[in-house]
């Protein structure tokens, strides 16, 4: 991130990104520190289809984004981050957003279907 090299991480992703995950003892386990914050597991969160908007700070994405999100965790920041999604549909780190946003990295709990937005794999290609 520091390097400016786009970097994505859905749901298990995201979490690895922020600067720990709590688990249910709430025990702390040292992570990226890309997002200041921790991810801190909880009781599920149902599944959902999410079709996800990029806003205008998104690095990668330009399409609509759709896909499905189940997690077990929440984000629980320490300042805020743009979002790089309007959710249409589904559940993200905020009701009705997704994305965290940090230089060009984005972090969701959206897990993207790859077919349903062409063109963020040519963003990583001309990286």
């Amino acid at each position: 991130s520091d390097e400016g090299k786009i970097i994505i991480g859905e749901c298990g992703g995201l979490m690895t990104l922020c600067s720990s995950i709590v688990d249910l003892e709430g025990k702390s386990y040292k992570m990226a520190g890309i997002f200041d914050g921790d991810a801190v597991m909880c009781g599920r969160h149902g599944p959902t289809y999410n079709i996800a908007k990029p806003t205008s700070c998104n690095p990668v994405f330009s399409e609509t984004v759709k896909g499905h999100s189940f997690h077990y965790s929440e984000i629980r920041l320490r300042k805020p981050y743009p979002l790089g999604f309007d959710l249409e549909r589904g559940q993200g780190v905020e009701d009705h957003a997704d994305g965290l946003v940090a230089k060009r990295t984005i972090g969701s709990y959206t897990h993207q279907h790859a077919l349903s937005c062409r063109d963020w794999m040519g963003s990583l290609m001309r990286e």
